[in-house]
């Protein structure tokens, strides 16, 4: 084993819990020298006692000569609670010189800047100190950063000649109120950033319709567009010709719409959201969300052109997506008032992720897929599909129903799965599955479920007792790779898991009712050579697995957990 390539351990490391990792420090040197500079180079702090181990960590290791601090790449804060004087973050840039991102918050001043860009000369996301003080960081800072997310006010402040942001590839310009995106802001940005890929921003407000759009140069290394607010009343031909002529190399492409649209006089029929991305001729990712539209026959479903929107996703010769989602809580009508379905089984089985709210229940192929298991060559599988987000929005939801083992047999590289209200039925064992269907194990590597109702009884209803239960032993032990599991408001009295071969990276339960899945009724066993089969008692959850890296729950800790 410690004869093997560096680039073989760096491997294996990676997929490795952390917990573990520590553990590889010991082997030999070649190991040690892998697992440290993994263990260094990504810092999360949860509170002030792990902050000031940190810290002591550094001198310590300063102190003999070591290079700890220079593996230290990443520097995460989860907590509020953590005070680090002025001097203290001097001597944290000072030892840890190859520092990337780092999100604490301190006032530097004129007498400490030299001190901190001296030493973090690698920095390339900007903390969230003197954001408003532009002439402080921006000489700085500004030729290597490579990331920037900051308001549309202090954009506007940068964004003169003379500042260049050399290195910049990812920007989000943040609406404050007292500014909005134009296309005079958007030009003096793409001559400050001429790297820029990836851009975030809103559109608020209409634009200059003087603008010769003619003498708009490309932004071709843009790929990744993400609006993050769009005025529905304001998308116009301007800002149609705009973003087409602009940003010519669009890969993927996220728009969020407001329903407010009040207020329109007159609207070019031809400019629409549809028009827009069908002219996309790289597109692949597409997000569009419209979160607060409750009307079936809102205006804002014209801008849309969600006829010629479905025809084009269902129509594989002309739609190129491998990325999909549409997050809207009803279904737009026709002219026949008839529900507008977006999803297809055709455009699904050519996606490899999908996020979907079912806001009608005549979506029923979806329904069907995931909770009938037809026989061949009448089965529909989704091989590409390795995300899946499902939330169904409408009055019944009991007639969207889910099995688990059928989900996994119909997508087959599945990696992430997301149940949101969903019922679920059947057993969620696969070792019901077909023998001649069932794989040996499946490749998904997390599975997040929020207030789904279980089948399966157990307890005394006389006594107040819960009657669902959810066991994922066969589940869990059928996916060995499942390493994050997040169980959030579920409708089951309880959990039980006996695998005590299963190491979980993140382990998140949490229910705002007492009588469903509760943290002080759960019973957590960890790192057991031998393990009796978890049986029913009262209403005890018990976990067994080998290792958790990360547990959430309403509590920080476990009420009488077995280590």
């Amino acid at each position: 084993m410690g004869n093997l390539p560096t680039e073989i351990i760096q491997h294996i490391l990676s997929y490795t819990p952390r917990r573990q990792v520590l553990s590889c420090l010991y082997i030999n040197r070649q190991w040690s020298c892998a697992a440290r500079t993994l263990f260094y180079h990504w810092i999360d702090v949860y509170t002030p006692d792990q902050m000031d181990a940190f810290q002591l960590c550094l001198s310590y290791s300063n102190s003999h000569g070591s290079t700890i601090g220079d593996l230290v790449r990443h520097l995460r804060f989860h907590t509020y609670d953590i005070l680090i004087p002025q001097d203290e973050f001097d001597q944290l840039a000072i030892m840890t010189p190859n520092m990337l991102t780092c999100d604490f918050s301190v006032p530097v001043t004129d007498d400490h800047l030299n001190i901190f860009s001296k030493h973090w000369k690698h920095l390339t996301l900007l903390p969230r100190w003197h954001m408003d003080e532009t002439d402080l960081w921006v000489p700085t800072l500004g030729p290597q950063l490579s990331d920037l997310d900051i308001t549309v006010s202090q954009l506007r402040a940068i964004c003169v000649p003379g500042n260049q942001f050399c290195a910049l590839t990812n920007l989000t310009a943040r609406d404050d109120g007292d500014a909005t995106v134009d296309l005079v802001l958007l030009e003096a940005l793409h001559r400050a950033c001429p790297r820029l890929m990836s851009l975030k921003f809103d559109i608020l407000d209409l634009p200059i319709e003087t603008m010769d759009l003619d003498a708009i140069q490309p932004a071709p290394l843009v790929t990744t567009l993400t609006i993050a607010y769009l005025n529905a009343s304001v998308f116009s031909d301007v800002w149609f010709n705009y973003l087409l002529r602009k940003y010519i190399s669009i890969s993927s492409l996220s728009i969020e719409l407001d329903d407010s649209i009040q207020g329109i006089v007159s609207r070019n029929p031809d400019v629409t959201i549809h028009s827009l991305i069908s002219s996309l001729k790289r597109l692949d990712t597409l997000h569009l969300n419209i979160p607060m539209t409750y009307n079936p026959r809102s205006e804002i479903f014209q801008v849309v052109d969600v006829e010629a929107l479905r025809d084009w996703l269902n129509d594989n010769a002309r739609s190129p997506l491998t990325s999909f989602s549409w997050l809207c809580p009803v279904s737009p009508l026709d002219l026949d008032n008839r529900p507008i379905m977006f999803a297809s089984a055709g455009l699904v089985q050519h996606l490899t992720s999908f996020r979907y709210d079912v806001s009608d229940s005549d979506d029923a192929w979806l329904t069907d897929c995931l909770s009938h298991l037809p026989a061949p060559p009448n089965a529909t599988t989704f091989p590409l599909l390795t995300t899946l987000h499902l939330e169904p929005l409408f009055q019944n939801k009991s007639l969207f129903n889910v099995d688990l083992p059928v989900v996994l047999l119909c997508m087959p590289n599945l990696l992430h799965l997301t149940l949101r209200k969903c019922q679920l039925q059947g057993s969620q064992d696969p070792a019901g599955l077909p023998a001649k269907r069932r794989p040996r194990c499946h490749p998904l590597q997390s599975l997040h479920l929020y207030w789904a109702p279980f089948a399966g009884v157990f307890g005394d209803k006389k006594k107040g007792e819960c009657l669902q239960t959810l066991d994922l032993t066969g589940f869990v032990n059928f996916c060995p790779h499942l390493d994050e599991l997040l169980l959030h408001n579920c409708c089951a009295g309880r959990i039980l898991i006996n695998a005590p071969q299963h190491s979980f990276t993140r382990l998140s339960i949490y229910s705002l009712r007492p009588d469903r899945i509760h943290i002080d009724q759960l019973k957590l066993v960890l790192q057991r050579k031998t393990i009796e089969a978890a049986r029913p008692s009262g209403t005890l959850s018990v976990i067994q697995c080998k290792a958790v890296d990360r547990f959430d729950a309403e509590h920080n800790s476990l009420s009488n957990p077995t280590w």
